[in-house]
């Protein structure tokens, strides 16, 4: 196997077979004759093992940070920080659905006297209401749409009071006429 020697002269580097070794050579760029000796190569350092991260304490949320004193602003409110990824604790957070969420609760209103559309609209409504505030006052989804989300919720809500009354109103007026 060849091994790496170096030239003296033009410090080109020469690949030798090993019976060359310690004998005396002739560079074929500049023409020097010298003692063909192995060349050392530096190999870098081998890259630094990762250190292990400390586990977070027992009993404590792992997508949400410790609160500080420093987090409140002058009234006493805390940021507005999304919490999706424990990674990125000063995320903006999902953005509000409240515009959906209310068009869904009217629909499901304005459907509830056809008594199924009714129910499959305030249903979504009232499920997506639910779910969405309860993630924005986790702190990990937007909180400008609070004021829709509640909004739909409550017209899912009535939506689906109403196709229920609708219902019942339908199959005794059935059974009356039997």
């Amino acid at each position: 196997m060849p091994e790496t020697t170096q030239c003296p002269q033009c410090q080109r580097k020469l690949n030798v077979p090993d019976a060359q070794i310690g004998q005396t050579v002739r560079c074929p760029i500049c023409g020097e004759e010298f003692t063909a000796a192995v060349l050392q190569i530096q190999r870098p350092p081998p890259p630094a093992a990762p250190q292990e991260r400390e586990p977070l304490p027992r009993g404590r949320d792992d997508n949400r940070r410790p609160s500080y004193v420093d987090d409140d602003d002058d009234r006493g409110r805390r940021p507005q920080r999304g919490y999706n990824d424990y990674r990125d604790p000063y995320g903006t957070g999902r953005p509000h659905r409240g515009g959906a969420i209310l068009a869904l609760g009217l629909i499901g209103m304005f459907m509830s006297f056809c008594v199924l559309p009714g129910w499959i609209m305030g249903g979504i409504a009232a499920s997506m209401a639910a779910t969405d505030l309860k993630q924005m006052a986790r702190g990990s989804m937007d909180d400008t749409g609070r004021g829709l989300t509640q909004g739909g919720q409550v017209c899912g809500i009535i939506a689906l009071i109403i196709s229920t009354l609708t219902f019942l109103f339908g199959c005794l007026t059935n059974i009356g006429r039997m």
